[in-house]
């Protein structure tokens, strides 16, 4: 998980660095900190969770002109409409660790909604392939919690899903250079697998999706 994250800050940062200040939206970060980390190269930073995660986050995090945090869920559409009334440049969305509890269609609706509601922005979130997915929820802690989502080799299901979705950055597992001064931590079997055995790249994967114009 903490090596997740350090790739998708990477991205994340990369693609704030090189673009014009935006705003980024954060869905589901629990006590995540990713604001603190890379909140300096956004315009404003919004994180949306449910009410009880709000309310656990604002004991820690104080809100400020350039942070702010709703209350409801990514599929909501109050938190669409105000955001579409409060900023003029396409955002950059942000789903770490969030996706897998939702279904593909799921996915694909919202990621729909995402670019009718905000054209030519885009979206940075995690993915796993269908085999790595069975084998997750064999060692899933919460046995009232399944986890649902996975993607082909490439995400090459979202452009199918809708020419307008294109594929801007796909890291797989163990790409240079995102995992380079990584790679030690993993355990040796996955280090192996992530140099000779190809297919092991798409296991997870990190991606950022556009919406064209």
């Amino acid at each position: 998980f903490c090596i997740r994250s350090r790739v998708m800050d990477s991205l994340v940062s990369s693609i704030l660095k090189n673009s014009a200040p935006r705003t980024v939206v954060e869905f589901g970060p629990g006590l995540d900190t990713r604001f603190h980390r890379l909140g300096h190269l956004a315009k404003r930073w919004t994180e949306i969770d449910f009410p009880e995660v709000i309310e656990l986050r604002e004991r820690f995090f104080q809100t400020d002109a350039s942070r702010r945090m709703i209350s409801g869920s990514m599929l909501d559409q109050t938190w669409m409409d105000e955001l579409r009334g409060s900023t003029d440049e396409p955002p950059l969305f942000i789903a770490e660790g969030v996706f897998y509890f939702f279904s593909r269609t799921q996915i694909r609706d919202f990621l729909g909604r995402l670019k009718t509601e905000f054209p030519g922005s885009s979206i940075v979130f995690d993915a796993v392939s269908a085999f790595y997915l069975k084998l997750s929820n064999l060692q899933h802690p919460l046995t009232t919690s399944r986890l649902e989502f996975a993607l082909s080799p490439g995400a090459t299901d979202i452009p199918g899903w809708d020419p307008e979705m294109s594929i801007r950055n796909y890291i797989g597992f163990g790409d240079s250079p995102w995992y380079d001064d990584v790679m030690h931590r993993f355990a040796w079997w996955k280090r192996y697998a992530a140099r000779l055995l190809r297919p092991a790249r798409h296991a997870f994967m990190v991606v950022q999706t556009e919406f064209l114009n």
